[in-house]
């Protein structure tokens, strides 16, 4: 989770300190490969953002992990500019988006 680690650092503005406050994180696995388990997905990625854009793990109170091959994968309704890119570069990469905190009083 290096490479993680090195993007986190890379994308987090220079200087600004980590989030501390409640919020909710999705994880986008596009994967070629190997095809991890989603339980197993979230736990490393998330390690290798404590302490650059999490203050820690703590603060997340809602979590939402999808992984998606990309071998049968036909098409991504209007994706963000940062997906068509990777997918077009090829092979497997993580997108990972914080929000602020969930509405807890609205269900899924």
């Amino acid at each position: 989770m290096q490479s993680v680690e090195q993007s986190a650092r890379a994308k987090w503005p220079a200087g600004t300190a980590p989030i501390d406050g409640e919020v909710a994180v999705a994880i986008f696995h596009f994967y070629t490969g190997v095809e991890l388990d989603v339980d197993n997905i979230a736990k490393p990625i998330l390690d290798a953002i404590k302490g650059i854009i999490l203050a820690d793990d703590r603060i997340i109170s809602q979590l939402f992990v999808r992984r998606t091959n990309l071998g049968i994968l036909s098409s991504i309704q209007a994706p963000p500019p940062e997906i068509a890119a990777a997918i077009g570069q090829g092979g497997d990469f993580i997108w990972l988006k914080v929000d602020g905190p969930p509405m807890h009083n609205v269900l899924p």
